[in-house]
């Protein structure tokens, strides 16, 4: 029952840094375009509009030129026209000294985000051996919610950002989402990269709570039940790791001979 518990944050977890790891990707992808290497604003921002019109979980692309701190491009506003200062200059300079990406959720109200909710992806743009601009997708925080749409019911699902904040939720989105996380579950997950614990509601109730943290981003991935809904939840997934098992065993053989065929 613990396993299956576990496995399930662990599984989310995965889920999450796969998404995330193919939208750093695409941003890498678009960083060694030549239109950065001047850069070319108008070609740049074709290329970033083609992009945003295939993506449409990203809300824009923005590009800030480290030596002045200046934003050259805002997909949200015209070309040539006067932009704002750069979303959360302090993960821009981030991003500078450890020229690796960052992600960061950012929620309304926050200084430096957009209106919505909204994760932050910037990654650096080299050129000779120098971060020389910031490339920075924003990505629209119902993707991830997306992700939680079509789990199997009976569990909590709950994706706690870096920074203790709820992230999304397999239920009551709207009411949690930019919140902290509550005190217990901080409590029990500090400085821990996995693990599962046992608490007691006001009401007596036992929940079970499994976690797991993201290596990519840092996020807390959390699935939880309590103890009368734990029993069906964890006989009604053994019936589905079997048809799941029997679905990739099918997989794997078609794959082996589409494979063959290809070599």
């Amino acid at each position: 029952r613990r396993d299956y518990l576990t496995g399930r944050a662990a599984t989310l977890s995965a889920r999450l840094d796969v998404y995330i790891d193919q939208q750093i990707s695409v941003l890498r992808a678009l960083s060694l375009l030549p239109s950065l290497d001047a850069p070319d604003p108008a070609r740049a921002e074709l290329a970033a509009t083609r992009v945003i019109s295939a993506i449409p979980q990203w809300a824009a692309i923005t590009l800030v030129d480290v030596a002045k701190g200046e934003q050259i491009l805002d997909t949200l506003r015209p070309l040539g026209s006067p932009l704002p200062p750069p979303i959360a200059p302090e993960l821009v300079e981030e991003v500078v000294a450890k020229r690796t990406p960052i992600v960061q959720p950012r929620y309304r109200g926050e200084a430096g985000t957009y209106p919505d909710d909204s994760i932050l992806i910037y990654v650096p743009v080299i050129r000779a051996d120098q971060v020389r601009y910031v490339l920075g997708a924003i990505l629209r925080i119902e993707a991830i919610q997306d992700l939680m749409a079509d789990w199997e019911g009976g569990l909590l699902k709950v994706v706690i950002d870096q920074r203790g904040r709820i992230l999304a939720r397999s239920g009551a989105v709207d009411e949690y989402i930019g919140q902290e996380a509550n005190e217990q579950l901080r409590a029990n997950t500090a400085d821990r990269d996995t693990g599962l614990f046992v608490a007691e509601t006001l009401d007596g109730q036992q929940i079970f709570t499994a976690f797991e943290r993201s290596p990519l981003t840092g996020w807390l991935a959390v699935a939880a039940t309590d103890y009368r809904q734990f029993d069906a939840v964890s006989q009604g997934s053994n019936w589905s790791l079997v048809g799941a098992g029997a679905l990739s065993v099918g997989i794997t053989a078609s794959l082996a001979i589409f494979l063959s065929h290809n070599f």
